[in-house]
């Protein structure tokens, strides 16, 4: 196949569009790229001013927060019905006390779950 004027012609718009695109879309991210770095100077700057110019937080005592809802566990349920809650006996601690070193270098790991995919096809 012999090339003609029509299709080198149509090549090099193609070329020229898809290299166009390219280099806008080069510039427009070196564009970006060089905004995010001068913000990010300008915020270190600001933290670093502000570090010097603002005194030094003193801690105070917080008491904790303690939020009231005024709604009774059971009318929760009608309210959200995906959450599941359940109430543990065991003390944490004695599951820390549970694990002592001997045990831990001796734990084995949990099976890996296996799934299984059965696919039903009709049969003639």
């Amino acid at each position: 196949m012999k090339p003609d004027r029509r299709m080198l012609i149509s090549a090099g718009v193609v070329t020229a569009i898809v290299v166009g695109g390219v280099s806008v879309a080069t510039t427009a991210s070196a564009g970006r790229l060089e905004q995010a770095v001068k913000e990010q100077a300008d915020q270190a700057r600001a933290k670093e001013a502000q570090k010097k110019t603002a005194p030094a937080p003193t801690r105070q005592p917080v008491a904790p927060a303690v939020e009231e809802t005024g709604t009774l566990p059971e009318e929760l349920v009608d309210v959200l019905p995906d959450v599941v809650e359940r109430h543990l006996s065991v003390d944490p601690g004695a599951t820390a006390d549970h694990w002592t070193t001997e045990r831990l270098q001796g734990a084995e790991p949990m099976p890996m779950p296996q799934v299984s995919i059965s696919v039903v096809t009709p049969s003639d």
